[in-house]
């Protein structure tokens, strides 16, 4: 729905709408840098438009993150489990980061891909990979 339909059901401007969306991202930024700071994250992609970034935490031997905003606005963080013991752990791990990905951004991963393969996947839909690296 765009911003016009939305300020058509509400019956205000589409520049309210406008402000408001503007007002949220800001808060989303602020969220997202705030979180990586405090987790010492060094992000390698981050999409305000979509609350979603992609990076390593530093202090646990630069281990791969994906982190999104959910629908409720609470951080979702999802890690490279390749290092964790136990298969159970790894496959539900897994599976929560692959429904997650196949929901929100309509990509169909298959469940042989690596942690950093479903993050170069993301990465490369919404235009932000390059595939020469």
């Amino acid at each position: 729905m765009g911003q016009s339909e939305i300020a058509q059901k509400y019956g205000v401007s589409r520049q309210v709408v406008s402000r408001s969306i503007s007002r949220f991202e800001k808060e989303i930024s602020k969220r997202f840098l705030e979180f990586s700071d405090i987790s010492a994250i060094l992000i390698d992609y981050y999409d305000k438009e979509k609350g979603f970034m992609v990076g390593n935490i530093i202090p646990i031997n630069e281990l791969s993150c994906f982190i999104l905003v959910d629908d409720s606005n609470k951080f979702k963080v999802f890690y490279d489990t390749s290092f964790i013991k136990g298969q159970n752990n790894r496959k539900k791990a897994r599976e929560e980061l692959i429904s997650t990905i196949r929901t929100i951004f309509s990509i169909d991963c298959s469940e042989k891909m690596d942690f950093e393969q479903i993050t170069s996947l993301i990465l490369k839909k919404e235009g932000k990979y390059d595939d020469k690296k």
